[in-house]
């Protein structure tokens, strides 16, 4: 008989398995097909196939959640906690920021508004070399067309700015709320933002929590309104793990499950679907796209309710590394601020608030005293 170690293993191995086997699932569509898509209208069915990956789904959730009460999972985490005792405080947040403003910064000099779907309509750029720069400079004319796209790329461009200087992280995420989601939704259509606004939001609000207690000049800005930045301490982490987790809980649905249209129109072009090539001829893509989709959702609500959320953070910057190295530059600068906050949770973990730690644990008190004091000891 094995041991309950091996048996841990082995579970958690067939959770990695799992996961894996629907890697497209962390993919963005919609960035690399036509927006009108080839598929209208090819919806799902419940035949025993799809409710066998439906009960897979399942599985998935409940083998994570043992996974968590092991021995073994403790050992993973008190890793990273130690690791904390070593590095910066906040150094983590840093980081997201930094990739956040590298996206935003190269979105500004091509056209592009949040996410490569969302093009910013007319030219806002009048130059594309160092020759062509220095000759507009030198001859007086601008190096950009302005109309209303341009502000756009302005936005994006003082966002990044900000963000790379690390003076301020209260500021960008206020105007995160207040210029740039309020701009996407003046140049966009609602079908397009929906995958994107609960992940810009979330990092605002975390950024905003952040920065209270992090940056000297976000300090004055609390002191100022009377906000007292140990009471939000906490919230940084939640949040982005939260908003993370809908993220993919309503890209699971808008792009896979309730309208598989993109995702198939996708599968047209890029042959993903290795079942297929496995032996698995009655996969089908459409299969293959419901698969994907109940991972995606499996994933999101384990990291909604914060269950191993390390376990699960590793996972998905792996597979999502994957996507990035098959599908190119433009996943992987669409996919930068993502990539950092879930290097974020794999190093920070849940952040508190979690689902019924009892039930997490195998204990039966909530969590000890000595982890609530570790945990308010690196509070972001």
């Amino acid at each position: 008989m094995w041991k309950m170690s091996n048996k841990v293993k082995a579970l958690m191995l067939a959770s990695v398995l799992f996961l894996i086997q629907a890697s497209p699932a962390f993919a963005h569509e919609r960035w690399s097909v036509d927006q009108d898509g080839q598929h209208a209208g090819e919806s799902h069915w419940l035949d025993w196939p799809n409710l066998g990956i439906i009960s897979g789904g399942l599985l998935l959730i409940v083998l994570v959640i043992l996974a968590q009460r092991s021995a073994w999972y403790r050992k993973f985490e008190l890793r990273f906690e130690k690791l904390q005792q070593t590095l910066p405080k906040g150094l983590e947040w840093r980081f997201v920021a930094v990739l956040a403003a590298v996206m935003l910064i190269a979105y500004a000099v091509t056209g592009v508004f949040l996410a490569p779907d969302l093009l910013l309509p007319g030219v806002t750029v009048t130059v594309h070399s160092g020759a062509q720069i220095t000759r507009a400079i030198l001859s007086g004319d601008s190096l950009l067309y302005w109309n209303p796209s341009t502000f756009g790329s302005l936005a994006q461009l003082l966002l990044g700015i900000v963000l790379l200087s690390q003076a301020s992280f209260l500021i960008p995420g206020v105007l995160i709320l207040v210029v740039a989601l309020p701009m996407a939704v003046f140049y966009f259509a609602p079908d397009l933002l929906i995958d994107y606004v609960v992940e810009f939001a979330a990092l605002a609000f975390a950024f905003i929590f952040f920065g209270m207690g992090a940056s000297s000049l976000d300090r004055r800005i609390a002191t100022r309104l009377k906000l007292d930045p140990s009471r939000y301490a906490k919230l940084p982490i939640l949040i982005i793990r939260i908003g993370l987790g809908l993220t993919l809980v309503i890209l699971a649905l808008h792009n896979k499950l309730l309208d598989p249209n993109m995702a198939l129109t996708f599968l047209d072009t890029h042959y993903l679907n290795f079942m297929q090539l496995m032996g698995f001829t009655g996969f089908t893509d459409i299969r293959f796209v419901f698969a994907a989709g109940i991972v995606e959702l499996a994933v999101g609500v384990l990291l909604i309710f914060g269950i191993a959320t390390r376990f699960v953070a590793a996972i998905v910057f792996v597979v999502m590394g994957t996507t990035i190295v098959i599908l190119g530059p433009d996943e992987l600068i669409g996919h930068l601020p993502i990539m950092g906050i879930v290097a974020l949770l794999l190093y920070r973990g849940s952040g508190g608030f979690r689902l019924a730690p009892q039930l997490l644990t195998g204990k039966n008190i909530p969590e000890d005293r000595t982890n609530r004091v570790k945990q308010a000891s690196h509070t972001a």
